[in-house]
């Protein structure tokens, strides 16, 4: 009787009450007062601490304010991210399918594998030509698009078409190459080497 008392009650007090009186109460760490010391000096501005703990959400706005510069051709963060010169941004335009243009708006422009001027990509700042290559399409649409030419040279191909052969020389020491309407071509037309430097921007 008097065993089952110290063991039922006694133990059973000692482990209910006492142990959970422990428990119940808490303890008061070193590590609990530092948390709640610093989350004092992050409320005051006169703590390096209110400072720092608001650094990593402006080092996150700042780093995504950058991503979106680099992608805007109209900055200079655009060019300077992908080494080029961007020369004088000129507007322009693409005829094409709307296939295509989809693609294009997914996925950035694609050199062509061949052309007056060799590969690259031909744009126009004649809307009218290009949407003379979009009629010839069964879907065509015309792609406007910021274009960062950087080093252009000028192309006379009147001779091209008859001679059979693209002209390419100009290819060497430039980025684009450009050919006036009359001198091979009834309307003027750009190759652009890196399809990095035209940006589509909307339909036309």
């Amino acid at each position: 009787g008097g065993g089952g008392g110290r063991s039922g009650g006694g133990g059973g007090g000692r482990s209910g009450g006492g142990g959970g009186g422990r428990s119940g109460g808490g303890v008061v760490t070193s590590s609990t007062k530092a948390s709640a010391s610093n989350r004092s000096n992050q409320m005051n501005p006169n703590h390096s601490a209110y400072a720092s703990s608001r650094s990593a959400p402006a080092a996150a706005s700042a780093a995504a304010a950058n991503r979106s510069n680099q992608m805007n051709p109209n900055h200079s963060a655009y060019a300077s991210s992908r080494g080029i010169n961007p020369g004088t941004p000129m507007h322009a335009y693409h005829g094409t399918s709307k296939e295509a243009a989809d693609a294009i708006f997914a996925g950035g422009y694609k050199s062509s594998g061949a052309g007056m001027l060799g590969p690259g990509v031909y744009v126009t700042t004649d809307k009218s030509k290009a949407q003379a290559f979009a009629d010839s399409k069964r879907d065509g649409v015309v792609v406007s698009n910021t274009v960062l030419p950087g080093r252009v040279a000028d192309v006379n191909a009147a001779g091209v078409r008859g001679r059979g052969y693209g002209e390419t020389a100009w290819r060497q020491g430039a980025d684009t190459g450009h050919v006036r309407a009359g001198q091979g071509v009834l309307r003027t037309e750009h190759c652009v080497l890196n399809p990095d430097r035209v940006v589509p921007t909307g339909i036309a």
